[in-house]
């Protein structure tokens, strides 16, 4: 089975923009609808349902060879297909989007931001070496690639990179395990120049129920089973 890898930084925006044209011949009116709606959900909606949709994205828009593969085949894909669904947005101003971004003491992995509203993404990975479906293996897997992901966030201090002028924040901790995926999130309130303040936390608990809802439905395994 074919393999891509992306040996360094430098060609990421060559991989982009080979991903964003593939995109732009997959994405028919239809599934650009859905996109809006996964995005809406990923910077003003429910969680659980932006969850729900990342699942069904990955498994149905992004080429099955590439499962397993590096942390940055997944950040690249879920970036083009963002800002596609951001663009089908008709608001102004615009959302703007930024990966690998120096923020606090790293670089976070993903971030959107329009006026007083910000999301950042955080991703783990991780290589799926069974094929016998989703387990409790795989769940405890994932919840480790989630959770490290929000610690990472909340460690190396990404939401200091934002303007004083973004009161909200929604900070997602994302874990890929080959086809499958789970998602921790939280959403932060402040006053200008304030202090940021837990509001809602989208749980490890909340989205398990989602996992098992999806992973474990016949349908989904008749899906994986063709691939």
């Amino acid at each position: 089975m074919a393999k891509v890898l992306i040996p360094n930084k430098e060609i990421l925006s060559v991989f982009l923009h080979w991903i964003r044209k593939d995109l732009s011949e997959r994405l028919t009116p239809e599934l650009l609808d859905s996109s809006a709606i996964l995005f809406r959900n990923l910077t003003r909606g429910s969680m659980a349902a932006f969850a729900q949709d990342l699942r069904k994205l990955l498994f149905l828009s992004i080429p099955s060879q590439h499962f397993g593969n590096k942390e940055e085949v997944y950040q690249v894909y879920l970036k083009a297909y963002l800002d596609a669904a951001a663009a089908a947005e008709p608001i102004y101003p615009e959302w703007k989007s930024g990966m690998e971004y120096a923020a606090g003491a790293g670089r976070l992995d993903l971030i959107f931001r329009r006026e007083d509203t910000a999301v950042i993404i955080e991703l783990k990975q991780a290589k799926h070496e069974k094929k016998g479906g989703y387990g409790e293996s795989e769940r405890q897997i994932l919840r480790r690639l989630t959770r490290s992901a929000m610690d990472r966030c909340a460690s190396r201090h990404y939401s200091a990179i934002l303007p004083k002028h973004v009161t909200k924040l929604r900070m997602y901790g994302i874990g890929f395990l080959g086809p499958y995926c789970a998602v921790d999130g939280q959403l932060l309130e402040r006053s200008v120049g304030g202090q940021w303040e837990a509001k809602v936390l989208y749980s490890a608990e909340d989205d398990d129920q989602g996992c098992a809802k999806i992973y474990t439905t016949l349908e989904f395994g008749n899906l994986l089973y063709r691939i």
